[in-house]
């Protein structure tokens, strides 16, 4: 994904950096923000990480950064589709039991 937003030249401490500051609720620089709304989670910021020798879990600093940036400091904006429920509860008719429905809807 660093290829992908123009990332692989940065500075990978300071992008951690920014990581831990998110998860802390605060406000991350712009790269930041850029990588962790790209991420495919396929873990592979695990081996590239600078501080993994220290004992960093980045799959797991990300993880939480992101949802910091969706929640508290809104960097990276909601997605609002008032249809989803109901999109579920038509999907959940096409395969469950009327027993499960019972359970469930």
């Amino acid at each position: 994904m660093p290829d992908h937003i123009a990332l692989r030249s940065k500075d990978g401490k300071s992008i951690t950096d920014g990581l831990r500051r998110l998860a802390r609720g605060e406000m991350a620089p712009a790269d930041t923000v850029a990588w962790v709304k790209a991420c495919a989670k396929s873990g592979l910021c695990v081996a590239a990480c600078p501080q993994k020798d220290v004992g960093l879990d980045a799959m797991l600093l990300v993880r939480v950064a992101k949802q910091r940036a969706l929640n508290d400091t809104q960097q990276i904006p909601t997605k609002h589709d008032p249809t989803l429920f109901p999109r579920v509860k038509i999907f959940a008719r096409l395969q469950l039991t009327d027993e499960e429905l019972d359970t469930w809807l």
